[in-house]
């Protein structure tokens, strides 16, 4: 993922007023991963990027 999809995937979670601890556990995994990959300290791996894709894809369909 881009910085600017990192930005948006940030946002989404702010607006649906969804956690994300509530992210990390929903894709299994924990919320310090979750943070450091949305702050660009870290790597995950294409599953779990493809995981938090869905999640994401979910939010906005609510």
């Amino acid at each position: 993922m881009s910085d600017e999809e990192k930005l948006l995937v940030f946002l989404k979670f702010k607006k649906a007023g969804v956690t994300s601890k509530q992210i990390a556990k929903e894709i299994g995994i924990s919320t310090s991963l979750l943070s450091q990959y949305l702050n660009n300290n870290c790597e995950m791996s294409r599953s779990n990027i493809e995981k938090l894709k869905s999640a994401i894809a979910e939010l906005e369909n609510k």
